[in-house]
């Protein structure tokens, strides 16, 4: 809320001073308001895939067809809590459930998982490295869950990308993606804790395939981004 409140008063003071004259700022899915000092531009659902394809992208990344997984993308820090998820699937009893981790892998996290043990090392499956904005999609696509857990409030592109793709996503550290998993009817928000993010996983599992979403608001366009972003609306 302080954040917010600096950058409307340096917005207000750069727009009396001449220097500026539209600001615009990322804001969560959920979030219809227009903004008065900085536009409101909610953060697009856009992804290159569907989780439709499953079977077909996981044959190309040779992922497992008879196990499910769960997703970490994008730069796989340790604030992403990848240690946290993989106890999380041993609380709630899913032995069957693999930890993927898709993007550039940090020297930290490598460390964990060449430390675990056997059993446990084979369940964390690595995609370390560039990956293309096609190749990050299928692979999110490709998971039957994106757990996203670190306290950045903001919302985030990975789970655009998911709710895009209609693969569930367990949220927890934000209370800005907590919202947005409500009103777009794309998961479940939990606790920063093992057993938060276990049941809440556990949970999303077990929805069928074909489960419909309620979502109370409209998608949140790459279009009506850009719109927001050049001020043509």
């Amino acid at each position: 809320m302080e954040a917010a409140y600096l950058q409307g008063g340096l917005a207000l003071l750069a727009r009396a001073l001449g220097t500026l004259d539209y600001v615009v700022g990322f804001a969560g899915r959920d979030d219809m308001t227009e903004g008065w000092v900085v536009k409101r531009a909610r953060d697009p659902e856009v992804c290159l895939a569907h989780s439709r394809d499953r079977v077909a992208i996981r044959e190309r990344f040779g992922l497992p067809q008879d196990r499910r997984l769960v997703g970490i993308f994008g730069v796989i820090e340790e604030r992403k809590n990848a240690p946290m998820v993989l106890d999380a699937l041993d609380a709630a009893s899913l032995d069957d459930v693999d930890l993927v981790l898709g993007g550039g892998i940090w020297d930290e996290v490598w460390a964990w998982i060449n430390a675990l043990p056997p059993e446990r090392r084979k369940r964390v499956i690595t995609h370390d490295g560039f990956l293309t904005d096609l190749e990050m999609d299928q692979l999110v696509a490709a998971v039957d869950c994106c757990p996203i857990a670190l306290t950045n409030n903001g919302p985030s592109g990975i789970m655009g990308k998911a709710l895009a793709a209609e693969v569930p996503v367990v949220t927890a550290g934000s209370t800005v993606r907590a919202r947005e998993v409500a009103a777009t009817d794309g998961g479940l928000a939990c606790e920063l804790t093992v057993r938060g993010l276990g049941a809440a996983i556990r949970e999303v599992l077990s929805w069928p395939a074909d489960r419909p979403r309620r979502n109370t608001v409209p998608p949140a366009t790459p279009e009506s981004f850009a719109e927001r972003l050049l001020a043509l609306r």
